[in-house]
């Protein structure tokens, strides 16, 4: 994932690595969960759900929604809930999630973040 943060000058990591799966269960729903370095260089993990209801071709949009944990100044790095737009773009085997993250005041700062998605068998 790539995070560009609104907040450009408070130095934010935004090349945010790590590993993730996504299980589509219907052509709306799909399940997540994964590890990753976040923005301010720790590890976090998430696990959650997609829905996305509005399709155009290639393209769906909707919420993924679920839990986080590893950020210093959310509850001290423990899990929080959270719920993100997200776009998806998906081809054959590639695919890119754009999720809107909203700033929440002085615990956790705005971005756009890029997933990328690579499908793995059929």
């Amino acid at each position: 994932m790539y995070s560009l943060h609104f907040d450009t000058d408070q130095g934010f990591r935004n090349n945010n690595t790590g590993f993730g799966a996504e299980v589509s269960l219907n052509e709306d729903w799909s399940a997540t969960a994964g590890r990753f370095i976040n923005s301010d260089n720790a590890q976090s993990n998430y696990v959650g759900a997609y829905y996305q209801p509005w399709h155009v071709g290639q393209w769906k949009a909707g919420v993924v929604g679920g839990g986080f944990n590893g950020y210093p100044r959310m509850l001290d790095g423990g899990w929080f809930p959270a719920l993100l737009p997200v776009v998806t773009l998906e081809g054959e085997r590639l695919g890119v999630n754009l999720l809107l993250v909203p700033p929440l005041k002085d615990r956790l700062y705005g971005a756009l973040s890029v997933q990328l998605k690579l499908r793995i068998g059929p």
